[in-house]
């Protein structure tokens, strides 16, 4: 078996997504670590800063998102540099990022560094993280897989929901009843819908083939411990709107 996951960060801990063809399964985990371990697993995406800055440097693959998404920019935020995520509070984090990298950090940011910590401790210490989580950004993948067009819509709007669905559904025949059973199975007060299709979107582009899989940028420089400062994402024609089955 083959799996290819999608995973994001949510108020329960990570729910994950895995495709293999046309078979499917989800699930919510305490930890980044357990859902590494299934070693059927041959890529993982997950929406979560991985290479990060050091002193005065930036990523360049946030630069990138930010503009090839326009109206969705303001879902890619700078990712700390690796000293902000050891600071007891806001104000501490902020200090050590600004002295550093000459920025603060948003509360976003903030609100997520106990999971980048954590992602970022598993691939330093595990080579099977290493080789398998690579990071990515859902507004990114609805993006690429709409032929490069953002969405319009917010993603936790009605309206949003829809059209990230539409989306998934074009490039993957089984996307609605998946995102059903998995908004049946969890509380909106662990997993949000978005999350699920932020994961499922992260899954879907996992499961392209390698060639239609690219980093952001196409040559990504790697920080201080090695990590690659990168986005995956999905490349395709820019007019190919068909149903796509991967």
């Amino acid at each position: 078996m083959d799996r290819r996951y999608g995973v994001d960060g949510c108020r329960g801990g990570w729910f994950y997504f895995w495709i293999n063809g046309r078979v499917f399964g989800h699930g919510l985990a305490s930890s980044l670590a357990s859902i590494v371990a299934d070693r059927t697993a041959s890529i993982m995406l997950v929406d979560i800063p991985i290479g990060l800055p050091s002193e005065q440097s930036s990523r360049i693959c946030d630069t990138e998102a930010r503009k090839l998404l326009g109206r969705r920019a303001s879902s890619i935020f700078p990712a700390p540099c690796r000293a902000a995520l050891e600071a007891e509070s806001y104000e501490d984090a902020c200090e050590v990022n600004q002295r550093l990298t000459g920025r603060r950090l948003s509360l976003q940011c903030w609100s997520i560094v106990p999971k980048i910590r954590e992602a970022d401790a598993l691939v330093r210490s595990r080579g099977r993280a290493r080789m398998q989580l690579r990071e990515s950004h859902p507004e990114l993948c609805f993006a690429t897989l709409n032929a490069g067009r953002p969405m319009a819509n917010g993603k936790k709007t009605t309206a949003g929901f829809e059209e990230r669905m539409a989306v998934l559904a074009r490039r993957w025949r089984p996307a609605v009843g998946a995102a059903q059973q998995a908004l049946a199975a969890y509380k909106r007060s662990d997993v949000g819908r978005d999350d699920i299709l932020d994961a499922m979107v992260l899954a879907v582009t996992a499961s392209l083939p390698a060639g239609r899989r690219k980093s952001l940028p196409a040559r990504p420089r790697r920080d201080e411990k090695g990590l690659p400062m990168e986005m995956v994402r999905a490349v395709l024609p820019a007019d190919r709107r068909s149903r796509q089955s991967v």
